[in-house]
C-alpha cells in the first residue's frame, strides 16, 4: 500500500514535472519568436527608412542638376540675348549716323512744301474775309491757324530729334525750350497793346501764330540739310 502511494507521488511529479517543462518550453518559443519578429520588423524599418533616404537623396541630386542646367541654359541665354540686342543696337546706330545727313537733306524740300501750302492755305483764307468779321471770329481764324503751325512744329522736332546726333539734338532741345518762353513772353508783350479791348486775345493768338509760322521754317532751313 505504501508502495502505491510512492508510486502515485511519484507518477504526479514527473507529470507536473513534464507539465512545467512544456509550459517553459512554450514560453521560450514565443519569445524567441517574438525577438525574431521584432528583428524582423526592425530590419525592415531600417531597409525602409534607407530607402527612403538613398530615393529623397537621388531626388534631390536630380533638383540639383536640373537646377543647375536650367541655370547654365538660362546665363547661356541672357548672354547671347545682351550680345544680339548690342549688336543690334550698334548697328543701328551706326545705320542711324551714316543714312542721318542723307535723310535730313532729302526732307528739307519736302518740309519746305509743305510749310509753303498751310502757309498759302491760311493766306488764301484772309483774302477772302470781307472786313465784317467780328473779334471773335478773327480770333478763331488765328487760333485755327496757330495749332496748324504748332503740329508742324511738333513734326519737325520729332524727326530732328531721331535724326541729329545727341550732342546736336540736345543743343537744339536747350534751344527750344528758351524759344518757347521767348514766343510766350513776345505774344504776351505784343497783347498789351490791346490791353483791355476785344482785340487784346486776337492779337495774342494771331502773335502765337506768326511766331510758330517763323520757326518751323528756321528749324526746317537750319537743320535738315
Amino acid at each position: 500500500m505504501k508502495w502505491n502511494k510512492r508510486i502515485i507521488i511519484i507518477l504526479v511529479i514527473g507529470i507536473l514535472a513534464s507539465m512545467t517543462a512544456c509550459k517553459s518550453s512554450e514560453s521560450s518559443s514565443t519569445v524567441q519568436k517574438q525577438d525574431e519578429t521584432g528583428e524582423a520588423k526592425a530590419e525592415k524599418a531600417d531597409t525602409t527608412s534607407d530607402s527612403k533616404a538613398e530615393s529623397k537623396q537621388e531626388s534631390e541630386n536630380q533638383e540639383a542638376d536640373t537646377a543647375e542646367s536650367e541655370n547654365e541654359s538660362s546665363q547661356e541665354t541672357t548672354s547671347t540675348s545682351e550680345d544680339d540686342a548690342t549688336e543690334e543696337s550698334d548697328q543701328k546706330g551706326s545705320q542711324t549716323e551714316e543714312g542721318s545727313k542723307t535723310n535730313l537733306e532729302g526732307m528739307q524740300s519736302q518740309y519746305v512744301d509743305k510749310l509753303d501750302e498751310t502757309k498759302k492755305t491760311f493766306e488764301e483764307e484772309n483774302a477772302a474775309l470781307t472786313g465784317n468779321e467780328s473779334t471773335y471770329e478773327l480770333k478763331y481764324i488765328e487760333d485755327r491757324r496757330f495749332d496748324a503751325w504748332d503740329a508742324h512744329l511738333n513734326e519737325i522736332y520729332g524727326v530732328l530729334k531721331v535724326n541729329l546726333p545727341t550732342d546736336q539734338f540736345d543743343q537744339l532741345k536747350e534751344e527750344q525750350r528758351l524759344w518757347i518762353k521767348s514766343r510766350d513772353t513776345g505774344a504776351m508783350e505784343a497783347s498789351e497793346t490791346f490791353k483791355g479791348t476785344t482785340s487784346e486775345h486776337l492779337e495774342y493768338s494771331a502773335t502765337l501764330a506768326n511766331l510758330t509760322e517763323a520757326r518751323c521754317y528756321d528749324l526746317v532751313r537750319t537743320y535738315m540739310r
